[in-house]
């Protein structure tokens, strides 16, 4: 598990390096055509990240609460996402990492219930949800590059 670990923080850090190339005023900006962001679909990864392991497994999550119903599935921008906030999300992204590794290692998720995401994927454990989402925040990488075409 610690390769996947490794991999989503890596996925995370990709979002920033690309999010940290374009000004506070561009991650905002909805292109014609579209229905969120660049700071969404960042934001959106690491809350789905607290839904899939944490909120399935019925543990609290890391996360606050508020932040993870902000940027769950069927949620889009509400308002700017100012530079504060910007930085705030790229600490959530660190702490929610690390922390699901801590956890994992302490064997915490041993009641998770498992579910059937909306493509029908069955997770029934927590190493396929951690798998599950490597898979889509590689789903969101492309649709950050097709964002990216649109930002001026």
């Amino acid at each position: 598990m610690e390769t996947q670990l490794k991999v989503l923080a890596f996925i995370q850090e990709t979002f920033e390096k690309t999010l940290d190339g374009y000004t506070n005023e561009q991650i905002n900006q909805i292109p014609e055509g579209f229905k969120n962001n660049l700071i969404w679909n960042y934001a959106h990864i690491i809350s789905a990240l607290q839904m899939l392991c944490y909120v399935r497994a019925g543990i609290k999550p890391v996360l606050d609460q508020g932040f993870i119903d902000r940027y769950k599935i069927g949620t889009k921008p509400e308002g700017t996402v100012s530079a504060e906030e910007y930085q705030q999300y790229k600490a959530f992204a660190k702490l929610g990492v690390e922390k699901l590794g801590e956890d994992y290692a302490a064997h915490k998720f041993a009641g998770f219930q498992g579910f059937k995401t909306m493509s029908g994927i069955e997770l029934t454990n927590i190493e396929l949800a951690i798998e599950y989402a490597i898979m889509h925040a590689g789903l969101h990488s492309g649709y950050i590059l097709a964002l990216k075409k649109f930002i001026k």
